[in-house]
């Protein structure tokens, strides 16, 4: 949730400082990541060479349950 009170000048969730509120920090990190990157271009990044890894996927014997 991100609200904006033009009157207040305030920007963020109502609810940030309630317990179980709504929070308000991935769009101020998105909003930073933005505005860090604001100057960057594809010239400023390398290309990438390796190969993509997924991750290795280890079934346990005991565990009951169809794969």
């Amino acid at each position: 949730m991100f609200d904006h009170d033009i009157d207040g000048k305030w920007f963020g969730s109502p609810e940030k400082n309630l317990r179980y509120g709504v929070q308000d920090d991935l769009m101020f990190s998105l909003a930073w990541t933005i505005y860090g990157g604001r100057a960057l271009s594809v010239k400023d990044f390398r290309s990438r060479g390796s190969q993509a890894f997924w991750g290795t996927m280890i079934q346990p014997r005991d565990l009951v349950g169809k794969w």
